[in-house]
């Protein structure tokens, strides 16, 4: 049993490193900007003819941040067979649809709405007194 502990905790952190990847390159993205903004705007800056933009390499940071799509389609069929290959299911079973006879679960009761005229109700009003207070 202790090995599917130890196994749950290797596949959490893989999974945990697998979606944390792309946002940390971005984060590192933006601080390698932030210490590095002088050089950045004198080496890559776009727009140093127009300094009433304020760009501040802020155009490099955002070239460095877009998801380029790649133009080639050999790559793209490469990248896709890849996601598919990733996902291909490893085990497949197939549903089955259970259906439950609703016999046993609602029975029908004969109501019988006869009154019966054999009950008799006799009230005895000597045993019901009021407690009576001595001083």
């Amino acid at each position: 049993m202790e090995k599917f502990g130890k196994l749950k905790k290797i596949f959490a952190i893989t999974l945990l490193l697998a979606v944390s990847l792309k946002p940390s390159y971005y984060l590192a993205e933006i601080v390698y900007y932030e210490l590095n903004i002088d050089y950045i705007i004198e080496t890559y800056c776009v727009n140093k003819d127009k300094p009433e933009l304020q760009c501040n390499g802020k155009c490099h940071l955002a070239k460095q941040l877009q998801v380029s799509p790649s133009t080639n389609e050999e790559s793209k069929n490469s990248n896709t067979s890849a996601i598919l290959g990733v996902f291909y299911p490893l085990f497949f079973q197939t549903s089955f649809q259970y259906t439950l006879d609703s016999k046993p679960f609602f029975v029908e009761k004969k109501m019988n709405w006869a009154i019966n005229t054999t009950y008799k109700f006799l009230l005895d009003k000597s045993d019901f007194k009021p407690p009576t207070v001595t001083i």
